[in-house]
């Protein structure tokens, strides 16, 4: 198709471009600069392009493209204007296609180049670099912009994204949607593989109630795919997405919230609460990739539990006390082992319960109180030793060595366990100490004094026998005391009556 360019006048005004079928396709308006044409080669199949060239001067150019004849509005350069009826045929009203039919192509193209300038003036209107408007179209599915093959720029002549928008300053991107109803909110959507699924950002409106409630911000996935947050190129924060566990410091979170890595509270409270009938709440300290650990646990009848979760004996919690704020003279206030002792001042504790000091103290008994019912006893046998017993124990001052963890501070009066081992062996109670550095397992002797209280009571009781003893041959003695004495002054009654006669019968 080739165009054929009329002039209305001798005065070369109004030139008009028509077709072979003299239909009018483009009507310049009437101007009296110069107009230049330049005829190219065809380049496609049946089509001719004419090019015009309009040199710049102080005039006034418009170019007018319609169906009317009417020239373009004041104030208006190039004017595209068609009132058609509507039909099934797809329209284009203005296409730059630019066909690169030779290789080695070195020149910058441009294919809409929109460039507004002021001079040295300061401007105060409105300026629109770019204006679709769409408004007066209804029904269909309407697009502002198309924008295909290549990346496109905001603020910036090399964009290095498909959309990069740059400025020097303050950078705003703004989204609004002024509805209240709750399908109108404000949204970003992220897909990725031509996928369904979508991640992105976006504020409920004030009659939009959908997760975080109206008026609410909302970001995350629409689907059960994962959530990062990252810093420095680091991921610091995972969602999980099937399940919506939380985990900083892990990708593989196995609760609501899983910490891998140290965690500060400073100030305020925290509250954890789950009290429902069949579920108790639970803080969890553990091992990295384990179930193992201690934790603090809330239970659904009320109850607090502070345990551990072992794989082994040794595993224990422990309450220090930090004298010094920062570890270098720590003590161990109450230590807990997972084979059920519990140490106080100590972290090797050898019994079911064992003080590390002999600092104990009750109020108005040294005693402990020991169920003794005859019911809830059995295989009960006489215990009648005593002070055979008290009589082959030797007691001694002593003050401790430290091993086994004792404090070499102290000391005091007791007995040495062999000694007491081969006179009581029942009193011996064995007990097994680890060392917290070498892991060496060492067996050490305990005492029970607990026996010895019954040594004594049989001992008391053999010495109380004895003196009974005693007393009956002492009233045995007195009584056969008073017999002789009365024996005796019998005898002296007789030997003063015997003196009496015998000086009775000297003097005569």
């Amino acid at each position: 198709m080739k165009f054929r360019l009329y002039f209305n006048s001798t005065n070369y005004e109004n030139p008009i471009f028509k077709t072979g079928l003299f239909i009018e396709a483009l009507r310049l308006a009437p101007t009296t600069k110069p107009i230049i044409i330049k005829q190219l080669v065809s380049v496609v199949v049946f089509a001719t392009i004419t090019v015009l060239l309009l040199t710049a001067n102080a005039y006034s150019q418009a170019i007018g493209i319609n169906d009317d004849g009417i020239a373009p509005p004041a104030g208006i350069n190039v004017e595209i204007d068609f009132d058609k009826a509507g039909d099934a045929t797809t329209k284009t009203w203005l296409l730059i296609d630019g066909d690169i039919t030779t290789a080695n192509q070195t020149a910058n193209l441009t294919g809409l180049d929109i460039n507004l300038s002021d001079g040295a003036f300061n401007s105060t209107a409105t300026n629109i670099g770019l204006n679709v408007d769409l408004s007066g179209l209804t029904g269909g599915t309407n697009y502002a912009g198309i924008f295909m093959g290549g990346n496109v720029g905001v603020g910036t002549t090399s964009p290095s994204r498909l959309f990069h928008l740059f400025s020097s300053g303050r950078t705003t991107g703004y989204i609004e949607s002024t509805g209240s109803t709750v399908n109108d909110y404000a949204e970003i959507l992220l897909k990725s593989n031509s996928n369904a699924a979508a991640a992105g950002m976006f504020k409920n409106s004030t009659g939009q109630t959908l997760y975080a409630g109206a008026g609410s911000l909302n970001i995350g996935t629409t689907v059960s795919e994962n959530f990062g947050i990252l810093t420095n190129n680091l991921l610091r924060v995972f969602v999980k997405g099937n399940d919506g566990n939380v985990g900083i410091g892990t990708t593989s979170p196995s609760a609501l919230l899983d910490v891998n890595g140290d965690v500060e509270w400073a100030g305020g409270k925290g509250v954890l609460s789950n009290w429902t009938s069949t579920k108790n709440s639970d803080v969890d300290a553990l091992l990295p990739g384990t179930i193992f650990g201690t934790y603090i646990q809330s239970q659904s009848s009320g109850h607090i539990t502070i345990g551990i979760r072992s794989n082994d004996s040794n595993d224990s919690f422990s309450v220090l006390s930090d004298s010094d704020f920062n570890g270098t003279q720590d003590k161990v206030v109450l230590f807990a082992r997972a084979n059920g002792r519990v140490g106080i001042g100590t972290s090797t504790p050898g019994y079911q319960f064992e003080v590390s000091t002999n600092s104990a103290a009750k109020p108005t008994s040294s005693s402990w109180t020991v169920s003794s019912d005859r019911r809830l006893k059995r295989d009960v046998q006489p215990f009648t030793e005593g002070l055979d017993v008290i009589g082959k124990i030797d007691p001694v001052w002593f003050k401790y060595n430290g091993l086994a963890g004792i404090s070499m501070e102290e000391g005091g009066v007791g007995a040495i366990a062999q000694n007491i081992q081969d006179v009581a062996p029942y009193m011996i109670k064995p007990f097994q100490y680890t060392d917290t550095i070498t892991g060496e397992t060492t067996t050490y002797l305990g005492v029970d004094y607990g026996a010895m209280d019954f040594v004594l009571i049989n001992a008391i009781k053999e010495q109380q026998q004895m003196i009974m003893e005693l007393k009956e041959k002492n009233n045995l003695l007195r009584s056969d005391n008073t017999m002789i004495k009365g024996e005796n002054a019998a005898i002296n009654n007789r030997l003063s009556t015997i003196e009496s006669i015998l000086n009775d019968t000297s003097k005569k």
